[in-house]
């Protein structure tokens, strides 16, 4: 959320398109944490597998080029990181 608007309105003040503009840039395959923490778990009507957590590497969609990220609206990226660690890290984990 703190990068696809900034890049698109930089884009549009400055005309160029040296940033990431698209979300599935940030796609990653279905993988869940299992209930023992110690493996991710994908579950989809394609496959069921498990990978171990300390062998993962997460991948972005091959469509798209590997692009560096350095443009991101950092007074929103502040606040949603906030959002996150009250949410995942509080003590009121509400789904």
């Amino acid at each position: 959320m703190c990068t696809i608007p900034y890049a698109r309105s930089l884009g549009s003040v400055y005309g160029t398109g040296n940033r990431i503009m698209y979300s599935n840039s940030f796609w990653l395959y279905p993988w869940m944490l299992g209930t023992d923490n110690e493996r991710f778990i994908a579950n989809t009507p394609a496959i069921t597998t498990f990978h171990m957590v300390e062998e993962f590497h997460g991948q972005s969609s091959p469509e798209l080029a590997v692009m560096e990220l350095s443009n991101i609206d950092e007074p929103l990226m502040r606040a949603l990181v906030l959002r996150w660690n009250r949410h995942y890290l509080g003590r009121r984990q509400r789904w």
